[in-house]
């Protein structure tokens, strides 16, 4: 797995076209994480924006803190 935070990636696509996320649809204005693998035509690769992977993080915190307690 690759992840990758890239500010200057979110400005270059805004210059083209728009970075979406892909949990949530909405346009990653600041921060996109960039999850899998190299992109490429057959890769699997994921973009997400930051709310979106702290919700992510917190609801994997809270199913961990359930399975201990």
């Amino acid at each position: 797995m690759r992840a990758l935070v890239d500010r200057r990636m979110v400005r270059n696509f805004a210059e083209n076209l728009t970075m979406t996320c892909g949990e949530c649809g909405k346009v990653a204005e600041d921060v996109v994480v960039e999850l899998g693998e190299e992109p490429g035509w057959d890769s699997a690769t994921a973009y997400i924006c930051l709310p979106c992977l702290k919700r992510a993080v917190a609801e994997a915190e809270a199913a961990v803190a359930r399975d201990k307690g």
